[in-house]
C-alpha cells in the first residue's frame, strides 16, 4: 500500500497510526508525551458501499480523531479515544436528527424533513459526514437555482438542511463548523411574485356566493374572510375554541391555540379573535353540522394532523370558478388592508392577525382587548357585514 503523508499520520512496520503530542496537563497523568492509536486498514461496509478507497478511509479516521482530541485539549478535558472505525455517513444524518428531535415521531414533520433531505442527498450524494463542506452546500444551491426553484424556497430548504446537520454534529460529537449555515443566495427575493389581496368587488362576490351556498367548505372561507386567520388555524378549530356570548355587551370570539393535531406558526399566533355578527351565525350553524366530532371542520382533520394542503387546493379551485385569480391566503392580506384603510393602528392589526410586530413594547401588558379588536373588525368590514 502506498504511504500517505498527512498530519498526525505515521507508520510503524508498514501499519498506519494516528500520532500527536499530548498537552502537558496529560503527559504527567499518562506518563507519556505522545498519543498513538492504530488505524483500521480494512474498509467498513459503509465505506465499501460509498465507493471509498483505503487512502480516503485513513484520512477520514485521522480527521475524526483529530477533531475529537483538539476539542478535548482546548477545554483541558480528560483523555478519551473515539472508535475511529465508526464513520457516520451523510445518509445516516436524518435518522440521527429525528431520533433526537422532540418532534421526531410526528408524521407530518418526518415527511417534511424527508422531502428536504432526499432532495439534498439527490444532489450532493452520500459521503462521510465529516467530509461535508461548503462546496456541497453551494452545489446544492446552484442546482436548485438551475431547476428554477424560487430563491425564498431554497433559503427555507437550506435552513432545514442546516438544522439536520447541526443536530447530527452535536449528537455524534463532531467538532466541526456547520458548512450549510449562512449560504448566500444570489438575487434572494427578486423572483418572488407579490400576492395581491382581493379587491373590494372580488371580496363582495366571494362572500355573497359563500353565503348563498352556505356549506362547510364555504363556511371555512367565511371564517377566514372575516377574521384573517390562516387556513390551518381555521380548519384545526375545535368546538372548545368557540366562545359564543349572548350578552350584547360581550364579544363572541375564537381562541386560537396549539393542540395535538395542529401547531401554530409562531408564539404570537396564539390569540383570541372576536367574531362580527354575520360570522357568529355562520359558526353557530357549523357547530350544529359537526356535533359528531370535537372539530368544527372534521372533514379536514385526521387523528394526527390537519389537512391544510387538501383544503387549500379545494378552496382555491372554488375561488377560481368565480373568475377570481386569487388564493385563500389573499383573504388574510385583504383583512390587513381593510383595517389599515379604516385607520386601525398597526399593533392592533398585528394582534388580530397573529403577526409579529417586532416592537418589544408590545410584549408588555395585557395586549389589545376583545372589545378593541371587535370595534376594529366592525370598522374594517362595515361594507360587508350586512351582505346576504
Amino acid at each position: 500500500m502506498t504511504k500517505l503523508k498527512l498530519k498526525y499520520l505515521t507508520y510503524n512496520n508498514g501499519l498506519p497510526y494516528y500520532q500527536r503530542a499530548l498537552p502537558k496537563y496529560l503527559q504527567a497523568e499518562h506518563k507519556q508525551q505522545l498519543l498513538r492509536i492504530p488505524l483500521r486498514t480494512a474498509l467498513s461496509a459503509a465505506e465499501i458501499q460509498s465507493g471509498l478507497n483505503h487512502h480516503i478511509s485513513l484520512a477520514l479516521q485521522i480527521n475524526q480523531l483529530a477533531a475529537h482530541h483538539t476539542g478535548l485539549f482546548k477545554t483541558g478535558s480528560p483523555l478519551t479515544n473515539p472508535d475511529a472505525s465508526e464513520i457516520v455517513m451523510l445518509s445516516e444524518a436524518l435518522s440521527i436528527y429525528l431520533a433526537n428531535h422532540q418532534r421526531g415521531k410526528d408524521k407530518k414533520f418526518i415527511s417534511y424533513a424527508q422531502y428536504k433531505w432526499n432532495t439534498f442527498m439527490r444532489i450532493v450524494g452520500d459521503m462521510p459526514l465529516v467530509q461535508l463542506s461548503r462546496t456541497h452546500a453551494k452545489q446544492y444551491r446552484d442546482k436548485r437555482l438551475d431547476e428554477k426553484v424560487k430563491t425564498a424556497t431554497i433559503k427555507r430548504e437550506l435552513k432545514s438542511i442546516s438544522a439536520i446537520i447541526k443536530k447530527t454534529f452535536l449528537e455524534v460529537d463532531l467538532d466541526k463548523t456547520n458548512p450549510i449555515s449562512n449560504i448566500e443566495i444570489p438575487g434572494l427575493g427578486n423572483d418572488s411574485i407579490k400576492r395581491e389581496p382581493f379587491t373590494h368587488d372580488e371580496f363582495k362576490l366571494l362572500v355573497q356566493d359563500c353565503l348563498k351556498r352556505n356549506d362547510s367548505k364555504r363556511r371555512i372561507l367565511l371564517v377566514t374572510a372575516f377574521t384573517g386567520m390562516r387556513l390551518g388555524e381555521v380548519i384545526g378549530l375545535r368546538h372548545s375554541d368557540i366562545n359564543i356570548r349572548d350578552q350584547a355587551d360581550q364579544a363572541s370570539y375564537i381562541s386560537i391555540k396549539p393542540h395535538a393535531c395542529r401547531r401554530l406558526k409562531t408564539k404570537g399566533s396564539a390569540r383570541d379573535v372576536p367574531m362580527v355578527s354575520l360570522l357568529v351565525d355562520i359558526v353557530k350553524l357549523q357547530i350544529e353540522h359537526s356535533t359528531d366530532s370535537a372539530y368544527l371542520f372534521p372533514e379536514y382533520v385526521t387523528e394526527t394532523q390537519v389537512l391544510s394542503n387538501t383544503a387549500s387546493a379545494t378552496l382555491n379551485q372554488y375561488i377560481k370558478t368565480l373568475d377570481i385569480d386569487k388564493s385563500i391566503h389573499c383573504l388574510r392580506h385583504f383583512m390587513r388592508d381593510a383595517l389599515r384603510e379604516a385607520g386601525i393602528t398597526k399593533d392592533l392589526i398585528d394582534s388580530i392577525g397573529g403577526w409579529s410586530s417586532g416592537d418589544i413594547g408590545n410584549l408588555y401588558g395585557m395586549g389589545n382587548s376583545l372589545k378593541m379588536k371587535l370595534e376594529a373588525l366592525n370598522l374594517g368590514y362595515r361594507s360587508y357585514i350586512a351582505l346576504k
